[in-house]
């Protein structure tokens, strides 16, 4: 029940369902090839090809300490000055929630403005420096390609793709990663990663490296793998925007009822009001169009940021069998 109140009227507005069910939490976990984020740290700070001053690894706690990069400092401008280590002090982290709160509770227990252990997660510094230095491994339009001995058919390769779709405010709002399967150089299916990385174990076991890649079949491939996956995230955003729009016409609805009861309000207001019918009409339009300013600025914001641009973005990694 929403009630409007002032001191000309009240006015109650009564919804179709006085309780409403309560919401349901919706979570997910983000596709990986590393059972965590240490795991995933450790590999790529054992990839780089000079030592890392003063790293030491603890498996037992699953920490990591090592003395702060130079090219990590700038990351840490945008934080609080508190949270960097100091050129003395080693930068310390770990996965572990029961560290995380014993350093916590130490640290106000002196006093301290931070905690000395950082959380260890896919927002810190360390970790979105560490992915983006792995990037950098490959030049533009470069990709990986993987040889695997198992999970898949002879003669079989798979073309994996990530596609997202921005809204028109330029945030990603869906993405989606999807393989793209060739049989003998012939396009055959599309399947979502998951999939791929479930019958493949990709990131499960150790891949012996076989040296060079003839990669010259798979060239001629890379056009209709991304046409296909532009098909495939096609029919992903039409199935994304035809549930969005049900929240958005709800929203929109919403907005329409709000708009209306300002209004009613605006009028009740000006009934009361002794002063002359030039004076009213004038304070009344400035109101008027106050109000439609305020919703119509609501409104381009919610359509600017629930409606997605019509083409995705698509970066591909290629996968092959070998036998």
């Amino acid at each position: 029940m929403i009630i409007w109140h002032n001191k000309y009227r009240r006015t109650t507005f009564t919804p179709e369902e006085t309780t409403a069910p309560e919401p349901q939490a919706d979570t997910g976990t983000l596709l990986s090839l590393f059972p965590s984020t240490f795991d995933f740290a450790i590999a790529a700070l054992n990839a780089f090809d000079f030592p890392v001053p003063n790293l030491n690894v603890s498996e037992t706690e699953r920490s990591i300490e090592l003395q702060l990069p130079e090219e990590l400092k700038p990351r840490y401008d945008r934080l609080p000055k508190e949270i960097r280590p100091d050129e003395k002090t080693l930068l310390s982290l770990t996965e572990n929630p029961r560290e995380i709160m014993a350093a916590m509770v130490e640290a106000r227990r002196q006093d301290d403005r931070w905690p000395v252990k950082q959380y260890l997660w896919e927002l810190h510094p360390l970790v979105e420096w560490l992915g983006d230095r792995c990037l950098f491994h490959f030049g533009r339009h470069q990709a990986p390609v993987i040889q695997l001995a198992e999970g898949m058919a002879p003669g079989e390769a798979i073309f994996i793709c990530f596609g997202s779709f921005p809204n028109r405010r330029g945030s990603t709002v869906l993405n989606r990663w999807v393989s793209v399967i060739f049989k003998n150089g012939k396009f055959e299916s599309t399947e979502p990663f998951s999939q791929t990385l479930e019958r493949t174990q990709l990131g499960k076991h150790s891949i012996p490296n076989p040296g060079k890649v003839d990669v010259e079949d798979l060239l001629g491939l890379r056009s209709t793998a991304i046409a296909q996956a532009r098909t495939h995230l096609q029919k992903e955003r039409q199935t994304f925007d035809a549930e969005l729009s049900i929240q958005l016409n709800e929203q929109k609805r919403r907005l329409e009822q709000l708009r209306g009861c300002h209004f009613e309000q605006l009028e009740l207001k000006f009934e009361q009001d002794t002063r002359s019918q030039t004076i009213k009409q004038q304070r009344r339009q400035g109101e008027q169009t106050r109000i439609e300013n305020i919703f119509k600025d609501y409104e381009d914001w919610v359509n600017l940021s629930m409606t997605t641009e019509p083409e995705p973005y698509i970066i591909s990694n290629p996968v092959n069998q070998y036998s």
